[in-house]
């Protein structure tokens, strides 16, 4: 290969590059992605190429990931931005003739063979480096809640009804601490739609698209008696569980009826820090959830603890009220119910619990694949009304919101 530089200069700006028309495409996606280092070092390597950043970081992308994310017209749509080359046609022994940067920085790469040429922009190839660094310094972590923090974190719903910048800082504090509490929603029925289509559409469920919480006269849940009810998560019993619970206070004139909340990736941890055993059998063995009325009848069977593959905890499900019966080996039973009845026992202790009285217009939105919720038993009129957003669509809308404020930044 080359020198990455005409003449064999050495300087990365002096590099001029004629690319076809038809592949000047140079970012795959509409994010803006900023240049803050740029490359000074372009050099062959095994199977690659090495990029030298001006800030000392190296990047090593190899021949294959390159040519199968090259950002032409030819390669991806121009306007769905969505791949139009078969990646799997790309073999893993492709090798790049020429290697350079162009007058603005960008990589520029002739292929072997058939001579297709791709330009690669750096704040795109820094955003996607996947050395060890880079891939552990990109990697979301949760917030734990800490003794003297208010938990959950609290919002203003004028603020977050009117300004973009409101809201996204709801969001990411909603997706990083699992919880917040929007204060002075209009307790009107319906508000809690309104709340919600800010953001995104209300996932639908058995129980409807808006639900009412009340102390029923014929209920089809616990959750609508003025029982106690025990931490839980909602809807266990569904293979594609709610990502986010919003739950209304309308109305508020009960004794009782605190409002309780774990966090019970706090208690996954203290689990597998306290009891290996029993969390190698939360995260491998099947907990059966169930929920049945005339209409409905949902059963799931999974284990309580979710783990992704480099073994952090991404969900958990625990819902007393619908366990269903046991149905592991015979020689692992007593184990399961032991290991289940510790992470149970957790969940009741006072010190790992916040509590929180509705007032009318509280809103409280929990991350329902992280967070548990409960209540004290009540006497009294209480009313709150709820729904549910998908995983993904809060997340959806923090990145289109991120990215909206990064276009504004770069004008």
């Amino acid at each position: 290969m080359q020198s990455p530089y005409p003449n064999g200069s050495s300087s990365p700006k002096m590099a001029e590059v004629s690319v076809p028309a038809d592949q000047t495409l140079t970012t795959a996606d509409l994010y803006p992605y900023r240049i803050e280092q740029m490359i000074t070092d372009v050099l062959p390597c095994d199977e690659g190429i090495r990029l030298s950043w001006d800030d000392g970081h190296l990047s090593v992308f190899h021949y294959a990931w390159l040519r199968d994310n090259c950002q032409c017209h030819g390669c991806r749509h121009s306007t769905t931005l969505e791949l139009i080359l078969d990646q799997s046609s790309v073999p893993e022994t492709v090798a790049a003739q020429e290697a350079r940067l162009t007058a603005n920085g960008e990589l520029h790469v002739v292929w072997l063979g058939d001579r297709h040429q791709s330009l690669y922009q750096p704040g795109w190839l820094r955003a996607h480096c996947y050395s060890k660094r880079a891939r552990e310094a990109r990697r979301w972590r949760p917030r734990f809640w800490r003794e003297g923090e208010s938990i959950p974190p609290r919002f203003e719903y004028e603020r977050v009804m009117i300004s973009d910048s409101a809201l996204l800082e709801w969001l990411r504090s909603l997706r990083d601490y699992g919880v917040t509490l929007l204060r002075g929603v209009p307790t009107e029925t319906q508000s809690v739609r309104k709340v919600a289509e800010r953001v995104s559409f209300v996932q639908q469920t058995n129980f409807g698209l808006i639900f009412d919480v009340y102390s029923k006269p014929e209920p089809t849940s616990n959750a609508y008696t003025s029982l106690e009810l025990l931490l839980h998560t909602d809807l266990p019993h569904h293979q594609e569980v709610p990502g986010y619970q919003l739950l209304h206070c309308l109305v508020n004139e009960a004794e009782g009826g605190e409002s309780l909340l774990a966090d019970g990736f706090h208690l996954a941890e203290l689990i597998k820090n306290q009891d290996p055993e029993a969390f190698a059998l939360l995260t491998t063995l099947p907990v059966n959830h169930r929920y049945q009325d005339e209409q409905a009848d949902h059963f799931y069977s999974g284990p309580l603890i979710a783990l992704n593959s480099a073994g952090e905890i991404i969900q958990v499900r625990f819902a007393p009220n619908v366990v269903a019966p046991f149905d592991v080996p015979f020689p692992q039973m007593q184990a399961m119910r032991r290991a289940y009845h510790k992470f149970a026992a957790l969940a009741r202790h006072p010190k790992l619990q916040v509590r929180h009285k509705f007032e009318p217009g509280d809103l409280v939105i929990t991350d329902n694949h992280r967070v548990l919720h409960g209540r004290t038993a009540f006497t009294g009129v209480r009313r709150l009304q709820g729904c549910y957003w998908e995983h993904s669509e809060l997340l959806s809308r923090i990145r289109v919101l991120e990215r909206k404020f990064q276009v504004e930044a770069s004008q």
